[in-house]
Order: C-alpha cells, then structure tokens, then sequence
C-alpha cells in the first residue's frame, strides 16, 4: 500500500473513532443517535433559527437532505418547526432546550478529543496534524467525480 493510501486509510481510521467517542459519549449523556451530519445542523442552528430552504443553502446541500436531518431531529425532540401552518416553506426550525445541550455537549467533546490527543502525541504532532489537515481541507475539492480532490 503507498504512503497516500495509507494517510488517507489512516485519516478514515481516525474519523471513525472520534466519531464512536463523540456518538458514546452523547448517548451516555442521555442524546442517543447523533451523527456528525446532523451534529453541524445542531451547531447552526444554534446560531439562529432559519429555514430549511436557508440552512441547505448555508450547507451546501439539498433542501431533503436538511428536512430528513430535520424530521430526525425533531422527532428526537432537538428541534422544532414553528410557523404558519399549511405552509412549509416560511416554517422556521428551532432547537429544543434538548438540542442546545446536545450541541453544547458536542462542543465540550471537541475540546475534549483534542486535550486527549494532545496529552498521547504532544504539543509538536499535534501542531503538524493540524498544519496537514488544515492544509488538506482549504484544497479546492473535486466536483467531477474525477480523481482526488487533492
């Protein structure tokens, strides 16, 4: 296997287990079943309240995918959908006081993860982790289908 194979086999690796920690740690607390997809609906919203037709736009994904994390979450009890009855387009989504401490938590969990992993590596890997994967994710990614995005 080539050293590019492995850095992105090993980049996947480390995907998964934050993201088993964060799902563990979140479940333990009492907010089972949330995904990191659905975690950054969780993040914006807690900036605002907005619209479906908004938050697809601000993620750059579709308007279903946003109502399927949507109707997820609200049937979690994270968020609810208020406004005009009838009429979809002008419902506003807002979080829940169950999904403000859901996003909270996640939060806390990112400063954990990183004090956990600075404590294993150090100071100076986890500043060149940091300058690679920064670097890997301000590249322009590969819409086409074609090849790597890197």
């Amino acid at each position: 296997m080539s050293d590019d194979m492995l850095l992105v086999a090993a980049c996947r690796d480390a995907e998964a287990a934050c993201e088993l920690y964060r799902q563990q740690q979140l479940s333990r607390a009492g907010y089972p079943g949330i995904r990191r997809e659905v975690i950054v609906q969780l993040h914006h919203l807690a900036e605002r309240d907005t619209t479906i037709g908004a938050l697809a736009t601000t993620l750059h994904v579709t308007e279903q995918d946003i109502a399927q994390r949507a109707g997820a979450l609200e049937a979690r009890g994270y968020l609810r959908r208020i406004g005009p009855q009838g009429d979809i387009r002008h419902r506003v989504m807002q979080l829940t006081a169950a999904g403000r401490a859901a996003g909270q938590l996640d939060r806390r969990l990112d400063a954990e993860l990183q004090q956990l992993l600075t404590e294993r590596f150090g100071d100076a890997q986890m500043t060149a982790a940091r300058l690679v994967l920064t670097a890997l994710a301000a590249e322009p990614t590969n819409t086409d289908g074609q090849g790597s995005p890197y």
